[in-house]
């Protein structure tokens, strides 16, 4: 008797066992969406799109740095250029620049914990506490 108990005991463990696990997984798994939704739902809209891009064509952009007398303005090096996409990090130390003052008060406000940067002539949405890009917006800064 003492063993078909003991045995019934071990089995509810396990089974307990098993269904906290299933329902952790559950919560990472809702986790993950949730997240995946915030990425997707933090873009530039067609609205900023054309505002911006009539902005820098009707204005330039003053702060382009220029290469070696060459008058083009300088790109990032390759294997940062290549890092600035949706979903990665925002490499550390890059020199970015803040939207010109006309700018912002033309676009409307960014989303609660995202700002607009330009970096290397990209248009940039960019969560400011993880410092992932959630947008891109390429050839716009003239």
């Amino acid at each position: 008797m003492l063993r078909v108990a003991l045995t019934v005991s071990v089995l509810l463990t396990i089974l307990a066992c098993t269904t906290t696990r299933a329902d952790e997984k559950y919560t990472r798994a809702d986790h993950r969406t949730s997240t995946a939704e915030k990425i997707a739902s933090a873009v530039f809209s067609e609205v900023e799109r054309q505002i911006i891009a009539e902005y820098f064509h009707k204005h330039g952009h003053s702060s382009a740095k220029k290469g070696k007398g060459k008058g083009k303005p300088r790109g990032l090096p390759p294997g940062i250029a290549k890092n600035l996409q949706r979903g990665k990090p925002l490499p550390p130390g890059i020199a970015k620049q803040h939207f010109p003052v006309g700018l912002i008060d033309l676009l409307p406000t960014a989303p609660r914990g995202f700002e607009r940067i330009v970096v290397g002539g990209k248009i940039i949405l960019v969560e400011v506490a993880t410092q992932i890009i959630h947008d891109v917006l390429i050839d716009v800064v003239f």
